[in-house]
């Protein structure tokens, strides 16, 4: 009767260990399932950042560009008086 009852305290025992360990590892998981999102989230803004920089780099550089020219027509002009 007591080895029975021991018995029952050990299954039981080790399955609470075994639920607890299975809860653990999930949630591991969980949370580097979060962190993956989270860094996800913040390359895409990253990108979308970068993407509108370079936009405004391209669009000043075009001004640059223009004004040169400009620039370029009017010391041309001059040297021809």
């Amino acid at each position: 009767m007591e080895i029975l009852l021991l018995v029952v305290i050990g299954v039981m025992i080790a399955g609470f260990a075994f639920v607890l360990y299975f809860m653990t590892q999930k949630l591991g998981e969980l949370k580097n399932d979060q962190a993956v999102g989270l860094i996800k989230q913040d390359l895409v803004s990253m990108s979308q950042t970068f993407a509108q920089t370079q936009a405004h780099m391209n669009d000043r550089l075009d001004k640059a560009a223009q004004v040169f020219g400009s620039l370029q027509n009017e010391l041309g002009k001059m040297q021809e008086l």
